[in-house]
């Protein structure tokens, strides 16, 4: 007899999974929303201030590592029903839709 790990998270971890996931799938949509304007602003700000074009890109590049680590941090956490990866399939990436691949569990909150 062998003893296997079922992934059987109560209700309670499957709502706080949830709301961990919708908050980063909030900030990787602002950052993304927020991208061309605060990155424009900042940088012909700084370049004004300091003269140089290589300050200027340091905004753009901050937004984009902070795109970047929100998508991170949205994939990387698996689905809180399931267990399973929440938004990839391999390299295959989906952050438009709020749904998981293999449960189809929305980041809806479910009704009370």
């Amino acid at each position: 007899m062998t003893a296997e790990f079922h992934f059987l998270p109560s209700q309670e971890e499957i709502v706080l999974g949830i709301l961990g996931k919708r908050r980063w799938h909030r900030r990787y949509w602002i950052a993304v929303a927020t991208f061309l304007p605060g990155a424009a602003a900042l940088g012909l700000l700084l370049r004004d201030l300091t003269g140089s074009h290589i300050i200027a890109a340091l905004p753009a590049l901050a937004w984009l590592l902070t795109i970047v680590y929100a998508q991170m941090r949205t994939n990387l956490l698996p689905c809180p029903r399931c267990g399973e990866s929440f938004q990839t399939i391999g390299s295959f990436q989906r952050p438009w839709n709020p749904r998981c691949w293999s449960c189809d569990l929305s980041l809806e909150l479910p009704p009370k």
